[in-house]
């Protein structure tokens, strides 16, 4: 996601990323046009109840929330931009011109037809929107418990990945292509490791049948390859399932907190 929101590629916008806001840590904010953007994964569906109270605050602070699963992220990216794209351009309320006054007429037929005219616009566009919503549902559905396994496994790395305690050899004493072992902020060291076709976390089987598994380090341009725990700012974690012929390629970059 942010690959394609970073350096004001979405209709000129800035976003940022990781940004404090009250008492919250949001994923992607628009200041200009008070977006929200959150990408949830499956724990969110079990804390349903603090995502609400956490939208409610934000809301109430003028911003719009708006929630994407990982996997529509990941199948889908298009469309959540699209999503994204309509709401950043979508115009402000302006407090100056709501509500008519007493002496005001009613409609004319122009702009009653306008009305029809861009209703129909709208709405012509939510239908492709759900149309293609739907589409990547059934597709979704098809996916075997493979899949799922490795969408599962590589939220889990990124989720812990981004709790890294420091970028020093001490925190990152291993950084290969297969092999990552760290401490989090909690000082609990953890592995994560590929071999065979199954993916391991500190000894624990995470997802069998994997295809290939390789975690990438970069430094903080986004390019240069980081060779050193020091130098590190991103993680990119490459993950390829496949089954009965079908290939889900799955990609994560992620940029612990405390970098």
């Amino acid at each position: 996601m942010w690959s394609r929101l970073r350096a004001e590629q979405l209709e000129g916008l800035k976003f940022r990323r990781q940004q404090l806001i009250g008492n919250y840590i949001i994923d992607f904010v628009c200041f200009e046009k008070k977006i929200v953007i959150e990408v949830d994964g499956g724990q969110h569906a079990i804390e349903k109840g603090k995502d609400s109270i956490r939208d409610e605050w934000l809301k109430g602070q003028g911003f719009k929330v708006l929630r994407f699963w990982n996997n529509e992220v990941l199948m889908n990216i298009e469309s959540v931009l699209e999503v994204i794209r309509m709401d950043c351009l979508s115009p402000s309320p302006d407090p100056s011109h709501q509500g008519r006054g007493s002496n005001e007429k009613g409609f004319t037929l122009i702009e009653l037809i306008m009305v029809i005219i861009i209703t129909s616009i709208i709405a012509s566009i939510a239908a492709m929107l759900i149309l293609e919503g739907a589409k990547s549902y059934q597709k979704e559905v098809s996916y075997s418990d493979i899949h799922n396994q490795g969408r599962l496994a590589i939220e889990r790395m990124a989720r812990e990945i981004r709790l890294i305690r420091s970028a020093t050899a001490a925190d990152i004493s291993t950084m290969t292509a297969a092999n990552i072992v760290f401490n989090d902020v909690n000082g609990t060291n953890i592995q994560f490791s590929f071999a065979g076709n199954t993916i391991s976390r500190s000894g624990n089987t995470l997802a069998n049948n994997v295809q290939s598994l390789a975690f990438s380090y970069y430094q903080q341009n986004g390019t240069t390859v980081a060779a050193l725990p020091t130098d590190v700012w991103f993680v990119q974690i490459d993950l390829t399932t496949v089954n009965a012929g079908e290939t889900l390629a799955m990609r994560l970059r992620v940029h612990p907190r405390n970098f």
